[in-house]
């Protein structure tokens, strides 16, 4: 009986491969945003499905400090694509200045790979 609910679940656990979306967790963007906090910039490489977008938003980061952030909300647009408002306490190193600022991170679905990823972070005005 164990070996045939052991070759059942791993039938069913094949199955869900190429093809099956994987339910999209707020978790995902809460890992980003605490790699941006605390700039561990080589390990938000996960979550960039092109090294060019990788590339520039750690670029953007280099001259901030995060002190905080907050997911305010997460948004289905479709079964691939999910919009993510987040707050963000920023600290301008150059500037001596702490501002509050709202991005809409976009999160997208790669059925390839069977992960996702961020594809853009757009300022939102406050």
């Amino acid at each position: 009986m164990r070996y045939i609910l052991l070759l059942v679940f791993l039938f069913s656990s094949c199955m869900g491969g190429k093809g099956a979306v994987k339910e999209f967790s707020p978790s995902y963007a809460s890992s980003y945003n605490n790699m941006i906090r605390w700039k561990r910039y080589e390990n938000m490489s996960i979550f960039f499905k092109d090294s060019e977008d990788f590339i520039r938003t750690t670029d953007r980061y280099k001259s901030v400090s995060v002190e905080k952030f907050k997911i305010l909300s997460v948004k289905k647009i479709n079964d691939k694509k999910y919009r993510v408002l987040v707050e963000r306490s920023e600290f301008a190193i150059d500037s001596n200045t702490l501002k509050d600022k709202r991005y809409y991170q976009y999160w997208l679905y790669d059925l390839d790979k069977g992960s996702w990823y961020i594809k853009e972070e757009l300022n939102k005005p406050n």
